[in-house]
């Protein structure tokens, strides 16, 4: 029994099914049949134990049970490192103005500035000069009352006024032209002289020029000269013609006029001098003739602001010019005589331009022309000024030109250029003299001289040609 038994749990252990036991039908038993019989026991031996089995085939996975509850979430994660940055997403559409702001504290006072120091003693307080022209004028960029002209601007800013408390302004009108002298079959009549450019002078602060910002500068240009007649075979093929009127000068609205230019011909008068505008032109008439404004009566000499007016030219004769005080003088005039006559002289203002020579009827040796006008003097109001040419009556020698008038400075307008000779000779070929140009600023241009025609063919005479009135300037001299 014992022996089976662990036979059998062998078996088990060793993974092989023991040999069920026989079934014993109801109401029978089981009997053992009697056991043979046997000698006695041998010593029962030991058997050694066999190779164990293979493992047993691996079963059916059986089905899936159900889902079990859901567990307790998990504790977060550690957070991933960032992304790149992405692209730039379009522009939002501009939102509304906010409210304005409320307005900030007041800053604080700055430093006070350095008292001003007032020049002492011997000191001048002049700081600075300058003298304003005309882009175009030939005077640009030379030097006169000791510095070098500039072209004309206009001041918009405070930055723009130069240096300095107090300001002298002088605006100087540009002066007329001379005539043209002409040639005639009986008389020469000569050109008048062009008339002088006002000077004016006002004193202003800076905070003057500041409220009058903008301020435009302006400076004309002298009136051209007038052409002298020509005349082939007898025959007119260059008519004379007048002066013209010189540009005004004009800081802001402060304005010294211009002189107006030197007639021809019969309506022999000189130019008129100008004043606080230009001089008006004179009128083809021999009446006495009233300067610029303000003047208001004909005929006499410039006082104050006046422009220098005319005298009558009726019956022929010479008309000399007519001083003026900051207005300009006026030109002389002749009409055919043999004669000239000189521009009147002014104090401040442009001297007028002298009248070239005029030609009588008969052979002569041809004269000089009158004298500009320059700085007057109670003693001597006309001459002074540029000298006038000298005449001729030789063959093919044209008679002498005025000189120029002398340039102004930085008190006074320049002088008037002398008249042209004239020629008067009974020759085949003859010229006038030209006029001598007006100096600058403002002084009124020489008259051109005159011939006489011989009536036959094969002459070729010719009127000398007037002269340019000097150019306008500004002149700012700043102070401390």
């Amino acid at each position: 029994m014992t022996s089976g038994f662990k036979s059998r749990r062998r078996a088990l252990a060793g993974g092989k099914v023991a040999p069920s036991l026989p079934k014993v039908p109801p109401g029978k038993s089981l009997k053992r049949p009697a056991p043979p019989l046997r000698g006695p026991r041998g010593e029962m031996g030991v058997g050694q134990r066999g190779p164990e089995g293979g493992a047993g085939a691996v079963g059916a996975t059986g089905a899936t049970g159900s889902t079990g509850a859901t567990g307790p979430v998990g504790a977060t994660g550690v957070t991933g490192a960032t992304g790149a940055t992405g692209a730039t997403g379009a522009t939002g559409v501009t939102g509304a103005t906010g409210a304005t702001g409320a307005a900030g504290a007041t800053g604080a006072t700055g430093a006070t500035g350095a008292a001003f120091t007032p020049a002492t003693g011997t000191a001048s307080g002049f700081l600075s000069r300058r003298v304003y022209v005309n882009a175009a004028s030939a005077r640009l960029n030379t030097t006169f009352a000791g510095v070098t002209t500039i072209a004309a601007v206009t001041w918009t800013t405070a930055a723009h006024i130069p240096d300095g408390n107090w300001f002298d302004i002088q605006p100087a009108g540009a002066g007329g032209g001379g005539g043209g002298g002409n040639t005639t079959a009986v008389e020469g009549q000569p050109g008048a002289g062009g008339g002088g450019g006002a000077r004016r002078r006002a004193i202003y602060s800076r905070a003057q020029l500041i409220a009058m910002l903008p301020i435009v500068i302006i400076a004309g240009l002298g009136g051209a000269g007038g052409i002298g007649g020509v005349n082939n075979n007898a025959v007119q093929t260059v008519t004379p013609t007048a002066g013209a009127t010189g540009g005004s000068a004009s800081f802001g609205n402060f304005t010294a006029g211009a002189g107006s230019g030197g007639q021809i011909n019969s309506a022999h008068h000189g130019g008129l001098g100008g004043g606080i505008a230009d001089a008006p032109t004179p009128a083809a008439a021999s009446a006495a003739q009233v300067g610029g404004a303000p003047a208001t009566i004909a005929g006499v000499a410039g006082v104050f602001l006046d422009g220098a007016g005319h005298g009558s030219t009726a019956g022929g004769g010479a008309a000399v010019g007519l001083p003026a005080v900051y207005g300009g003088a006026s030109g002389g005039a002749c009409d055919a005589s043999e004669a000239s006559a000189a521009g009147g002289r002014s104090v401040y203002g442009g001297g007028g331009g002298g009248s070239g020579r005029g030609c009588d009827s008969g052979v002569g040796a041809g004269g000089t022309g009158g004298d500009g006008g320059g700085r007057w003097t109670s003693a001597t109001q006309t001459g002074g000024g540029g000298t006038g040419g000298t005449g001729s009556a030789a063959n093919g020698v044209p008679a002498g030109a005025g000189s120029a008038g002398a340039d102004g400075d930085a008190e006074r307008n320049g002088d008037g250029g002398g008249g042209g000779g004239s020629h008067d000779g009974n020759v085949t070929t003859a010229q006038g003299g030209a006029g001598g140009d007006g100096g600058f600023p403002g002084g009124g241009g020489g008259g051109g001289g005159a011939t006489r025609l011989r009536t036959f063919s094969g002459r070729n005479f010719a009127g000398g040609n007037g002269a340019k009135g000097g150019d306008a300037a500004v002149i700012v001299d700043a102070y401390a």
